[in-house]
């Protein structure tokens, strides 16, 4: 299992328009579709789910499965890092938990 977080660069939290749900956290370079009727939001994304957390020190992110390499993970989280920095206009930061 693989987890990151995406933090905002200048700390505090993410502030988000309230016109925005779930898709939020979809990449922006990979083809994804939102797991409905789960507790927290789960994406599925190369055949792997990946479940999101809000955390106090930014979005917790956990691949579910081994079934994905750690670059091309890193490449996914690095895109959704993008897309909520697109979303939010806070440049973003992640790291590997």
């Amino acid at each position: 299992m693989l987890e990151f977080n995406i933090q905002p660069q200048a700390g505090g939290w993410f502030t988000f328009p309230e016109n925005v749900g779930y898709e939020r956290y979809q990449p922006l370079d990979y083809p994804s579709k939102i797991l409905e009727g789960r507790d927290v939001c789960y994406i599925e994304v190369c055949g792997c789910e990946i479940s999101f957390s809000y955390e106090m020190h930014g979005i917790h992110v956990v691949f579910e499965s081994d079934i994905i390499t750690e670059e091309k993970a890193f490449a996914i989280v690095t895109s959704i890092s993008h897309r909520l920095a697109n979303i939010t206009g806070q440049p973003t930061v992640v790291y590997e938990s």
